[in-house]
Parts: structure tokens; C-alpha cells; sequence
């Protein structure tokens, strides 16, 4: 049997990845696909923001300001990770079986980098 991160065999997690290797590997690559688009959406609406509003002088302005500024550029390194564990998981989709489909996500779940 498979063991979670923790050395749990009955993860729930470990379980639907026994169950639904396939499935589950889609359904991750799906999942982070879907945040890509939400956190994207979100960063243009910050952008907007900072750009609608620079030649703002109150004191709250400028403090949203430098958060929308902070946010913009935390997001910088969002990327990189997005599209490592997106192949992470598409490469787990591509394994020969669907036991090494499955070993595969489990070992993404336990150690992602």
C-alpha cells in the first residue's frame, strides 16, 4: 500500500489517487489551470487598479496603492511554479499504468519540488 507524506496509507488523498489515478491526475492539472486564470484575473484587476488610481492623495489611497503594488509583485515568481507543478502532474498522466500513474501522484502530493 501507498503512504501519504505523513507514512498514512489511508490518506484520503492516497486513496483517490489509488482509485482514480487517471482521473485525479486531469482533475490536478484542471485544478491548477483554474487557479492560473483566477490569480491572472485577479492581478490584471490589480493592475487596473494601481493604474486607475496613482495620481490618488489620500492616505488610504496610497496605502491600498502600496498593497496592489506589494500583491503585483509577490506575484512575479507565481509562474515558475504553476507551470513546474502543472508538468508535474501531466507527466504523472503520461505513466505507462495506472498503478504508476498512481505512485506517481503520490509522490507529487508528498514532495512536490
Amino acid at each position: 500500500a501507498m503512504a501519504d507524506a505523513a507514512g498514512r496509507p489511508d490518506s484520503p488523498m492516497v486513496e483517490m489517487f489509488q482509485a482514480f489515478p487517471q482521473e485525479s491526475a486531469i482533475v490536478m492539472q484542471r485544478g491548477i489551470e483554474l487557479g492560473i486564470v483566477c490569480n491572472v484575473l485577479l492581478v490584471i484587476h490589480c493592475a487596473f487598479l494601481v493604474n486607475g488610481h496613482w495620481e490618488a492623495s489620500t492616505r488610504i489611497d496610497s496605502a491600498l496603492r502600496a498593497l496592489c503594488l506589494v500583491r503585483l509583485a509577490l506575484v512575479a515568481p507565481r509562474p515558475h511554479f504553476w507551470i513546474r507543478t502543472w508538468l508535474l502532474f501531466a507527466g504523472a498522466s503520461r505513466e505507462a499504468t495506472p498503478s504508476l500513474v498512481a505512485q506517481r501522484l503520490v509522490d507529487i502530493y508528498a514532495h512536490p519540488f
